[in-house]
């Protein structure tokens, strides 16, 4: 099992990398890592998709 690190970018997202398992709603995925948005304008909340880099 690996350690879980979260890092955080100073205007952008939290990254998360480890043995993770994301509850989706609609069943469980098991990933190594995975972004989060927090800056709320992701279309696909909770996870980054570059929306805060757009201006």
């Amino acid at each position: 099992m690996r350690p879980t690190r979260i890092s955080f970018q100073d205007g952008g997202p939290m990254a998360i990398m480890g043995d993770l398992r994301l509850d989706l709603g609609d069943g469980e995925q098991i990933e190594t890592r995975a972004t989060v948005c927090l800056c709320g304008k992701s279309g696909n909340r909770p996870f980054w998709d570059l929306a805060c880099r757009e201006n």
